[in-house]
């Protein structure tokens, strides 16, 4: 965009340019026509006539220094006709100048913005402005006249554009930041092109081997589980066969295949309630048990919960090898769980909760039941607040239960060391009616065999007798003493199991 100086001086010079070859046209045309013709026919009659008066004034001598002094006058002439031309070089200087700023306008985008409100007089004023006029004169009026309208329209159109850009940089410039990262990372993405086909290729053979690879890691769970649930599964004829994982994402699941009596079948629909129970545990123990686990202990709460006595004692032997290398800890209120822990003679702590009036909490060391119910019994005797005539019929009961109870404990761990199952021992059991039948079956496994031997004439015969007699018609002895007795009967007996 010119400025307005430059086209004033343009103006003011195409001026001077036209009216300087006016001037040096004018009196050059003039001189130079007449003095050509009058010299030149001069000339040519002094070289025809030779010297002779001038025939025009009749005064001067054409002779040949007067030839000569008109050839040295035309001489002269060829300076006014270089500065004729140098007029004409300078007007067409002039001239091209002056045209140049009207074309020196830079071109008007052809855009449709609506807030872009000067575009349209600019483009205007641009158009006027660069179809000047033909004439010199004209044209020097047409730069001096149109100037001032374009240069305000175009400045009008450049300031609009400059406030534009800036409200919308402020609202392009967060995009500018993101899609300069965007472009940094689609360089990088291109860089990486290969490692990503790569990478590709590992993900589709990841996602086609998911399967495979899951179950490779639950085999050796599986197998673990398998192995728990053929001890849980005492007297049950499923079988647990494949445990595998299954389905994608959302919609994993176990799959579990099981025979009954040989004959494939779905697991969970032909498992009682027990079987289930007990197959929970087979899947759960190995998982919370694995090696990488960081827990080196397991709690179970009531896990026994539905279970029959068979599979109680084979959850006793699933216990018996997790406490090797961790430590277990069970809460139940099933009495069976102790009982069979006792049979199995593990090491094990097994202690009492009871929450008493007030919600106290007392825990002690939980005894066979033979030993409670004697240091009730021993504890009846010595409490001085007691009559007597309670204390004969009361510590005789005890005293009898707590030999039944260690006769049972002997009896049932023969029977089931022997395989026999717990709902034949708790049957015959109950078909004894006696003391005596009961500790022959416990001791020779016949309730009609002679135990006068293991008797004798000692604190065992003394203990039975407590227990009978007392029962029937009363002790009325020394009830201290009578549970010395008895105590020393089943610790006998216990040794047996």
């Amino acid at each position: 965009m010119p400025e307005q100086a430059e086209v004033n001086d343009a103006a003011r010079e195409l001026r001077a340019a036209v009216n300087d070859l006016a001037d040096q046209a004018s009196s050059a045309a003039d001189v130079l026509a007449s003095r050509s013709r009058l010299l030149t026919q001069a000339l040519e009659l002094h070289q025809t006539s030779g010297d002779i008066d001038c025939p025009v004034c009749g005064v001067g001598h054409l002779d040949q220094a007067w030839a000569d002094e008109t050839r040295e006058a035309l001489s002269t002439e060829q300076a006014e006709v270089a500065a004729l031309k140098a007029a004409q070089t300078r007007l067409a200087a002039a001239r091209r100048d002056a045209r140049r700023l009207t074309t020196s306008l830079p071109s008007l985008p052809s855009i449709d913005d609506d807030e872009l409100t000067t575009l349209e007089a600019a483009r205007l004023a641009a158009t006027t402005w660069a179809d000047p006029p033909t004439g010199d004169l004209e044209l020097a009026d047409h730069l001096q006249a149109r100037f001032s309208g374009v240069d305000h329209s175009l400045r009008a159109l450049q300031d609009r554009a400059r406030s534009l850009v800036v409200a919308r940089e402020d609202l392009w410039a967060p995009l500018a930041l993101k899609l300069g990262q965007w472009v940094s990372l689609v360089r990088t993405a291109a860089e990486t092109a290969p490692q990503v086909v790569e990478v590709k290729s590992a993900s589709d053979w990841l996602k086609a081997s998911e399967g495979d690879l899951r179950n490779q890691r639950l085999a050796p769970l599986a197998d673990r589980a398998r192995e728990i649930w053929a001890l849980l599964r005492q007297e049950s004829n499923v079988d647990l066969g494949a445990i595998r994982l299954e389905g994608n994402a959302t919609r994993r699941r176990v799959e579990l295949t099981a025979e009954v009596d040989g004959v494939d079948a779905g697991a969970l629909g032909v498992m009682s309630q027990g079987e289930l129970h007990a197959l929970a545990l087979s899947l759960f123990l190995p998982r919370a048990t694995a090696p990488d686990s960081p827990f080196r202990f397991v709690v179970l709460d009531d896990p026994i919960q539905a279970m029959d006595p068979a599979k109680v004692e084979g959850f006793v032997k699933v216990l018996q090898e997790l406490a090797i290398d961790r430590q277990v800890i069970v809460l139940s209120h099933d009495d069976r769980l102790p009982a069979a822990v006792r049979r199995a003679k593990v090491s094990a702590q097994i202690w009492e909760v009871t929450r008493n009036n007030g919600s106290a909490v007392t825990i002690r060391e939980s005894l066979h039941p033979s030993s409670r119910y004697l240091d009730d019994a021993f504890a009846l005797a010595m409490d001085s607040g007691v009559p007597d005539d309670v204390k004969d019929r009361i510590v005789p009961g005890l005293c009898r239960m707590a030999m039944e109870s260690a006769a049972f404990a002997v009896y049932e761990g023969k029977i089931i060391a022997a395989g026999g199952e717990r709902q034949q021992v708790e049957s015959t059991w109950d078909q004894l009616t006696t003391l005596r039948q009961r500790l022959a079956m416990a001791i020779k496994g016949d309730k009609k065999a002679d135990i006068r031997a293991w008797l004798g004439s000692g604190r065992r015969s003394e203990a039975v007798d407590v227990c009978n007699r007392g029962v029937h018609v009363g002790s009325g002895g020394d009830h201290a003493e009578e549970v010395r007795a008895v105590r020393t009967a089943v610790k006998d007996l216990r040794a047996m199991a």
